[in-house]
């Protein structure tokens, strides 16, 4: 797509980040305050350009 190709929502690469946003968001929806430090952490792993730590 960024290529100048078709959009293909089933492309390997889209279904993986879809699924570790999702399970992040479920993360999120089920934690407390005293855990958002860590999901600032994994949440960061999800930007391009950035490391996981």
């Amino acid at each position: 797509m960024l290529r100048g190709e078709p959009y293909r929502d089933n492309d390997p690469e889209l279904v993986a980040e879809r699924r570790a946003c999702q399970a992040l968001l479920d993360r999120f929806n089920e934690v407390g305050p005293q855990q958002f430090p860590e999901l600032r952490r994994d949440r960061a792993g999800l930007r391009p350009g950035h490391d996981r730590r």
